[in-house]
């Protein structure tokens, strides 16, 4: 019996789901709004680019590295990545770091912009134990790693979001 109202349950519960339209994110492709893009960074050595770059080619667009008549341009047009003492333990030592990583992108055809120029920013806490500095170094880069992957899917959430047309 109480499998049954088990199933019933469910059954209702994606019921309501379905009729207040809720709906699972990141269903259109970017390619939907930007079938090509040029990308351009303030930094060509940045290593978000490279990323990027492949994300936008997986999801179907055209990526270009210099302008094209017609074609958007999305740009990079600063990024940082920095670190702030978060707080420290009774003796006075750093025992948590912030770390922040903040991206502005926009997006112009022409002279018109289609995404104005806006920050994106993330940040993460980390614990900081002197006695293994090493290992905090090392937690550090992989959360730099994994802000640098976010980074590219809230551009592409961005993108998908925008509207091309004027």
């Amino acid at each position: 019996m109480r499998n049954v109202a088990a199933r019933l349950f469910l059954l209702a519960l994606l019921a309501l789901l379905a009729g207040c339209g809720f709906a699972l994110r990141g269903g259109t492709p970017v390619s939907a709004q930007f079938p090509a893009l040029t990308v351009l960074a303030a930094d060509p050595a940045s290593p978000l680019l490279p990323e990027l770059k492949r994300a936008l080619t997986q999801d179907g667009v055209a990526v270009s590295d210099t302008a094209v008549d017609g074609q958007p341009v999305l740009t990079l047009s600063a990024e940082s990545l920095g670190r702030e003492i978060l707080s420290y333990d009774e003796r006075a030592r750093v025992s948590e770091y912030l770390l922040r990583y903040q991206v502005e992108i926009g997006v112009k055809l022409g002279d018109a912009e289609r995404l104005p120029v806006s920050p994106i920013l993330l940040q993460r806490e980390y614990g900081f134990d002197e006695q293994a500095a090493l290992g905090a170094a090392q937690e550090e880069a992989v959360l730099t790693v994994e802000l640098r992957r976010e980074m590219v899917e809230r551009i592409l959430e961005r993108l998908r979001r925008s509207q091309l047309a004027p």
